[in-house]
């Protein structure tokens, strides 16, 4: 063998003891425990959510058949008796007030008036109402003494003077009812024989009533407008 193959043959054993040398060098001695592998997060992967938070996409706990998720329908509820709205009632007393008592059978006589005047006449064995209706008309009605039963009813003539001035009447903001209240306010047990709606030289709209209080008989004025007592004289 030349010297060439000699040193050739030299570097390919060294080559082959080295090989030989690093696999020994990877395989684990006897006995040795492999290292724990480390858990390694997966991107995307779904970690443990907490207890009670809600996962994405997933439906609600609250069934469509839950009757206490779904909402109250509007106007459900039971209205209260206290808000609902009533209609104007007449004084207290008014059940036993025979002009009162009149005055609203009248009002039943003639639908859509409003009382102008009511007058007791014959010592009170009847009534005498005036009702005036939107257009300006003019009815006279006469009632009963107690004020239960129409007796009479009958159309005014009237000329359009007439029918302009009944239309202002028909407008005054304070009703027979609200005057009467106001006067018995001013007159405590006093018993009201007249009272009559009436325009001033000023326009002034007002009622005007004739109290009878005991002994003596009082006249008591009432703004049409506001419900306030303006007088309240002693009739002579």
């Amino acid at each position: 063998m030349t010297t060439s193959s000699r040193s050739f043959a030299a570097a390919l054993g060294l080559a082959a003891l080295a090989l030989t040398a690093g696999c020994a060098g990877q395989t684990p001695g006897a006995g040795s425990t492999p290292p724990a592998s480390t858990s390694v997060s997966t991107p995307g992967a779904s970690s443990s959510a907490p207890a009670g938070s809600a996962t994405p996409g997933a439906s609600p706990s609250a069934s469509p058949d839950d009757d206490s998720a779904s909402p109250s329908a509007p106007g459900s509820g039971s209205p209260s008796p206290s808000g609902s709205a009533s209609p104007s009632a007449s004084p207290s007393g008014s059940a036993s007030s025979p002009l009162l008592r009149a005055a609203e059978s009248a009002l039943v006589a003639v639908p859509g008036g409003r009382v102008s005047s009511i007058e007791s006449e014959r010592g009170g064995q009847s009534w005498e109402v005036h009702v005036l209706t939107e257009d300006g008309a003019e009815r006279q009605l006469r009632l009963s003494g107690d004020g239960s039963e129409v007796t009479s009813d009958t159309a005014e003539n009237t000329d359009d003077d007439d029918r302009t001035e009944n239309q202002v009447l028909y407008g005054a903001e304070v009703d027979h009812v609200a005057a009467a209240e106001a006067v018995l306010a001013e007159e405590p047990g006093g018993v009201i024989s007249e009272l009559e709606l009436d325009e001033d030289d000023d326009g002034a709209l007002t009622w005007e009533a004739g109290v009878e209080t005991g002994a003596e008989r009082r006249d008591v004025t009432v703004d049409a407008a506001s419900g306030e007592v303006l007088d309240n004289d002693l009739d002579d």
